[in-house]
């Protein structure tokens, strides 16, 4: 046998009576010839893998009940010399891994989550700061880059605020909102408003009744000096009674009387 050597002093560890023939190099234990003709190889080392694969393929079997019936667990019996895991410190345990998560989503989202609430505060150049920081970091965010274009336009930042809506844009082309601001903001320009129709056009065919997007291709109309077009328009739009509504009628009286003054006054 290749690894065994002969020890005709020693002893058999399975027959102490009878000489020892053999020695196994892995165990360390002596053999008689019997022992080993019955077996052919070590019946120490033998046994012991035959314990080791009978707890293996145990332990396989209940993990495999466990699978199919949820409701068999080991939770409060747990193996001999081990800690019980009661149901309050399995709790515990998960709510300290959602506490671990959460602290590190906050940390890693550290400017979004401070420029929004800063934001929401009225803080709009604290706000810019750190939302740009968040873009930077995150440059694939279409709604962040909307978020930047309106801060940019409330602050009067026109071309900051193109660039933030033309780049929500490209990443989501179907940002309803993104156009109609980008459509408004050419309209305050005076500038590319055959796009800004478009943009304003596909705004409402995903969004028909927003009062908002009604009162941008209104707008664009009005400097077109389409008038009864604006007119049937922001007709629509205060027809939904939106929250500032005042601001609407005014606009359709403006727009009405030059409608009429051009004599060419129809419904559409």
């Amino acid at each position: 046998m290749d690894g065994y050597g002969t020890y005709n002093t020693n002893r058999c560890s399975m027959h102490p009576d009878r000489v020892a023939v053999a020695h196994c190099p892995g165990c360390g234990e002596n053999f008689c010839k019997e022992c080993l003709e019955k077996s052919g190889h070590c019946p120490a080392c033998s046994s012991s893998a035959e314990r080791f694969l009978e707890g293996f393929s145990g332990a396989l079997s209940r993990w495999e009940a466990n699978l199919r019936d949820p409701r068999v667990g080991n939770y409060n019996n747990p193996s001999p010399g081990g800690k019980k895991l009661s149901f309050p410190r399995v709790i515990a345990i998960i709510l300290l891994v959602l506490a671990g998560f959460s602290t590190l989503h906050f940390f890693s989202n550290y400017h979004l989550f401070l420029g929004r609430m800063l934001l929401n505060q009225g803080n709009l150049p604290k706000a810019q700061h750190h939302l740009e920081e968040a873009a930077g970091e995150d440059p694939n965010n279409a709604d962040l880059q909307y978020i930047l274009g309106n801060i940019y336009l409330q602050q009067g930042n026109l071309d900051d605020a193109i660039h933030a809506y033309r780049v929500c844009l490209r990443l989501d082309s179907l940002h309803a909102s993104a156009m109609n601001n980008l459509a408004w903001t050419y309209s305050q320009l005076g500038v590319n408003l055959v796009e800004a129709l478009v943009l304003s056009k596909h705004s409402l065919q995903i969004e028909p009744d927003n009062p908002y997007y009604l009162d941008t291709i209104a707008e664009i109309y009005y400097l077109k000096k389409e008038y009864y077009r604006a007119l049937t328009y922001i007709r629509k739009a205060v027809d939904l009674d939106p929250p500032n509504l005042e601001y609407y009628r005014r606009k359709m009286e403006k727009i009405k009387k030059l409608a009429y003054g051009q004599g060419r006054f129809r419904e559409v």
